[in-house]
């Protein structure tokens, strides 16, 4: 019987290993020429165009949920008086409400800008792919005012919260 013995040095040399895998060895633009080597256009376009989906199906989805947290504390600040005696009573705390719910739509902001970004990112490069017309999915992008309008609606209840929270 033969012992077989595991060598680290040859198992790792890049030069025994298949040319058809990309390695750890490799720098990021040769990484990237090999998948491009491998990969088809029609592949790249149903990668990126499900991407794009994704993002715009997600923005949407995001929004209403986070919509609904907020309308829940708007509720629940409106309609607990014990709730609102007792932030009166303790300015501090209702303070910290405040800013942690001011904190909480700056996160939503930050995710906002992301999902728009992964959407240009994705559409720039659906475009310079050219493998079907941009008209095809120009409209799974989100558009600029997408994010505006979710952003001041955001704020907007934050702002009426906080109101409620501190005036009422």
């Amino acid at each position: 019987m033969s012992s077989l013995v595991f060598d680290c040095r040859t198992a790792n040399d890049p030069a025994r290993m298949s040319p058809a895998i990309p390695v750890k060895t490799m720098t990021a633009g040769e990484r990237d020429k090999k998948i491009d080597q491998i990969a088809t256009t029609a592949e790249k376009f149903d990668t990126l165009f499900g991407l794009l989906k994704e993002s715009y199906a997600g923005v949407f989805d995001f929004e209403f949920k986070n919509v609904t947290v907020l309308t829940l504390l708007l509720g629940w600040s409106l309609a607990s008086s014990d709730a609102r005696s007792f932030l009166h009573t303790h300015p501090r705390i209702a303070y910290c409400a405040c800013g942690a719910l001011l904190l909480y739509v700056v996160l939503l902001l930050v995710s906002f800008w992301k999902f728009y970004r992964r959407s240009l990112l994705t559409y720039a490069q659906l475009s310079e792919l050219g493998y079907m017309p941009t008209e095809y999915f120009r409209v799974r992008r989100i558009q600029p005012y997408t994010v505006v309008s979710f952003t001041v609606l955001n704020w907007t209840l934050a702002f009426i919260i906080s109101a409620v929270i501190l005036f009422a």
